[in-house]
């Protein structure tokens, strides 16, 4: 519900005329055919109408419930949940009455004491409603109070049998029940003072039609308050009134929410459709960026970009975007301001406010309204201010508001325009936040596998790792190096097909499993077995490992590797010879029980051993692939056998020939046998 355009025309006209005349003769026959049913069966006439009740009440919460979202506020929410737990409480009432009494034992009193349970709930419903006209109603809280309340006043009236006595056998009413009656009447009327009070939120047929409600309600309360039996005339009276409430209470929800949703009760979304019409123009203008704000993940360029044109399109003089974090809205970025504004404590000042509530805000001054303590906005001279909650699902994400130095009048289509934004931008943050944690997830994980000790005893090491687009963090290219015992220092390089999490996963376990097995004392052969049945094991049929792995003993200057089809190391004598260490085993993982072989070479002082992936021969320049030949080339040129200068030689040589763009992952080791 929303103050919304009046309506116009014929249609105006008919609505302020009141009811259409057939509800009216409806409501008429209606009564006037319960009542001749009074005078053939009271017991029946009774059942008849609280049935009517029953049925319309939850109608009433389930058009209300399942049309919750299209509320502007929670008034009417609020009285369906309500009704809800009335129809739980008017069961008992109707099949209790005398002449049906379907629980023995209990007389006339417990009907009436249903009835007054009910009523209470009913009255404080609507004298509490008015609250949510502004504030959000928490659904499931709701329910669970209703809940706690009506299963206590059930357990009163059928096990405990503690509540309190409210008609006696031959004296009627006790004064404790006509006592109530006048708190539930007065309830009622604070309720409809309460609904006049705030008009503005309803259109006025709407607002008509559930102050008659209400006032109907009053008149029961008055009849049910004078009768002296449950047959008499006040109570046939009473029950004619509650009949009117909820045909009145029907045609404010069921008919205006259903037959004219647009023009009647929600009204406010009639008022979208038209501000979104004439909006045309300012969305054509932020298509650009909002198509941006759903295709980017970097925030930080994406933020100042869209607030500007945000500001440009609106005619504000300032803007900003604030994140949820840690119980604070948080200043992501800003433009108009001379410094950020800081974050706030969710509920406090503006953008607080909005973030709690999670309701669009209007302040036309803030620098004389007192309701919102917002000394950073005031310091900076805003002084109108329009705010909005930034949501995706369920999940707060932030808030955006634009600001003026002067004066500017509520403008919904300006409203309108910026909930649009927030949608955008709100989609745009979370995809960055989700890409920003597993971005820094990958990163971690990356880190770990290529990280290398910091000092071996013996051996002078060199590495490089470049990914080949920064969107793919993890790759499956890994390194190791790590003594085995006091004389031998094991070498790792491979290659994990595929690429992301899965082949970091897959490469992680190559790598622990290698480095667990080394230290047994198995043979780089015998170890590479054992790797090939758990990989085998773990990974499906496409998945395959090449990797390279040998033992350095330093004490006989031998390296014995196994190299299970990865691209040949290259060994740089001291003398300035080349030798490739090619490979010499199958593929870790390709197939179950494989043979793999050990090869061995002398590594002298001052050798230096060379390892790459594919990643290095497979650089291109147009269709020319950077290639072996190139690369022994690059290390024939170095002056000395120096593991820095291998790795730099190399990787600069191949980013000048393919001018600095890589088609695969590539990952260098370079080591050399020193003197301890």
């Amino acid at each position: 519900m929303d103050t919304g355009a009046a309506p116009t025309g014929a249609a105006r006209d008919e609505r302020v005329a009141g009811p259409p005349r057939r509800a009216v003769v409806f409501l008429s026959a209606l009564l006037v055919g319960l009542s001749a049913l009074s005078l053939y069966s009271y017991p029946l006439f009774h059942t008849v109408v609280e049935g009517i009740s029953i049925v319309i009440a939850a109608s009433l919460f389930l058009v209300l419930f399942h049309t919750r979202r299209l509320h502007e506020n929670d008034y009417l929410l609020f009285v369906g949940i309500s009704l809800l737990f009335f129809t739980f409480l008017d069961i008992p009432h109707a099949l209790g009455f005398r002449g049906v009494n379907l629980f023995g034992g209990f007389g006339d009193d417990l009907p009436t004491q249903a009835f007054m349970i009910q009523r209470l709930l009913l009255s404080a419903t609507f004298l509490l409603a008015p609250l949510f006209l502004t504030r959000r109603l928490w659904v499931r809280s709701t329910f669970l109070a209703f809940g706690v309340l009506v299963g206590l006043a059930v357990l009163s009236l059928f096990v405990w049998r503690n509540f309190p006595v409210m008609f006696a056998e031959g004296t009627g009413l006790t004064p404790l029940k006509r006592n109530l009656e006048v708190v539930i009447s007065a309830m009622f009327v604070l309720g409809g003072i309460g609904l006049v009070v705030n008009r503005r939120f309803f259109d006025p047929v709407v607002l008509r039609q559930i102050l008659a409600s209400i006032a109907c309600f009053i008149g029961s309360e008055i009849s049910f308050m004078l009768y002296a039996s449950p047959f008499g005339y006040t109570n046939l009276a009473g029950h004619l009134f509650q009949v009117s409430a909820f045909f009145f209470m029907y045609r404010a929800v069921l008919v205006t929410a259903l037959v004219n949703p647009f023009s009647l009760l929600f009204r406010e979304l009639s008022a979208r459709e038209q501000s979104l019409t004439a909006a045309n123009e300012s969305l054509n203008a932020l298509a650009d960026i909002s198509g941006t704000a759903i295709s980017t993940l970097d925030l930080e360029e994406l933020a100042p970009a869209l607030l500007r044109r945000l500001c440009a399109v609106m005619g504000a003089d300032a803007a900003a975007l604030l994140l949820v974090q840690d119980g604070f809205v948080r200043v992501a970025a800003t433009v108009g301001f001379d410094n950020d504004p800081i974050g706030v404590r969710m509920g406090r000042g503006f953008a607080g406010t909005i973030a709690e509530t999670r309701r669009r805000r209007y302040v036309a001054d803030i620098q004389t309204d007192e309701s919102i303590l917002s000394v950073p906005l005031r310091e900076q001279g805003i002084r109108s201010v329009l705010g909005v909650p930034m949501e995706v699902g369920d999940k707060l994400i932030g808030v955006l508001h634009v600001d003026w130095r002067s004066y500017h009048p509520y403008d919904e289509r300006d409203v309108q325009l910026l909930e649009i934004v927030a949608d955008r931008v709100a989609l745009a943050v979370r995809n960055a936040q989700l890409y920003e944690g597993k971005r820094r997830i990958a990163q971690i994980f990356q880190e770990s596998l290529l990280s290398l000790p910091e000092h071996i005893d013996g051996v002078r090491y060199a590495r490089t790792y470049r990914s080949a687009t920064e969107e793919a963090v993890v790759g499956g290219d890994f390194f190791d190096l790590f003594p085995v015992d006091a004389e031998r220092v094991g070498v790792v390089i491979g290659d994990v097909s595929g690429k992301g999490v899965e082949a970091a996963v897959l490469t992680s376990l190559v790598k622990d499993t290698i480095r667990a097995h080394a230290h047994e004392g198995g043979t780089p052969a015998t170890v590479m077995g054992m790797t090939n049945t758990l990989v085998e094991h773990y990974s499906g049929p496409e998945t395959f490992v090449t990797v390279f792995f040998g033992l350095i003993d330093r004490g006989s200057a031998t390296l014995t590797y196994c190299n299970a089809g990865h691209p040949p190391p290259v060994a740089l004598r001291c003398g300035g010879a080349l030798s490739l260490l090619g490979p010499n085993s199958p593929l870790v993982g390709a197939f179950p029980d494989l043979a793999f072989a050990d090869s061995q070479v002398r590594l002298e002082l001052g050798d230096t051993l060379f390892l790459y992936t594919d990643g290095v021969i497979e650089a291109r320049a147009g269709g020319e692939l950077y290639g072996e030949q190139r690369l022994l080339a690059a290390l024939l040129g170095l002056a000395e056998c120096d593991p820095e200068a291998a790795v730099e030689t190399v990787f600069n040589d191949l980013m000048r020939f393919s001018a600095g763009t890589l088609s695969d992952d590539l990952a260098i080791l370079s080591l050399k046998v020193v003197a301890r």
